[in-house]
Order: C-alpha cells, then sequence, then structure tokens
C-alpha cells in the first residue's frame, strides 16, 4: 500500500491536533462526521453548550 503524504492546512492541523480548534468551534461544539476528499466535502454536527 503506498503511504499516503500528510495533509497541512488549518483544518487539517487542528483534526490531527497540531493546532487547538478555534474558540468558536469549541463553543459550538463542532464535530467532525464525515470527510470525502474526492468530492472535496466535509459533514460536521454541532451541540451548542453554555459559552461561560
Amino acid at each position: 500500500m503506498a503511504e499516503r503524504e500528510e495533509r497541512r492546512g488549518v483544518f487539517w492541523d487542528v483534526q490531527a491536533g497540531r493546532l487547538p480548534p478555534p474558540p468558536a468551534a469549541v463553543n459550538l461544539g463542532w464535530e467532525l462526521i464525515d470527510v470525502d476528499t474526492d468530492a472535496g466535502t466535509i459533514e460536521v454536527g454541532f451541540t451548542a453548550g453554555s459559552s461561560s
């Protein structure tokens, strides 16, 4: 199996734990559900919580 090139960029760095998620994503309870790199799409969910 060929080794896959590591993806870079803010989105991928957050997903890999190299960067913290943006505060707005934390407040909204942002959750990655699915990534389709062939279609260039992502599916996310949100569970809003208290900002305090």
